[in-house]
């Protein structure tokens, strides 16, 4: 994300961004429901 849009995250940040990943893994739900959007929008989150 920060190569594409061109923003800088501090250490701290990107420590945090890993912790948060963890912690919360993505569900199938969510899986699920980035593939509706994909489907009817053509484009979503890449996972």
């Amino acid at each position: 994300m920060s190569e594409k849009y061109g923003v800088s995250y501090s250490k701290r940040q990107l420590e945090l961004f890993k912790q948060w990943d963890q912690q919360d893994p993505i569900s199938e739900q969510e899986r699920a429901h980035n593939k509706r959007i994909i489907q009817v929008q053509g484009f979503g989150l890449h996972q």
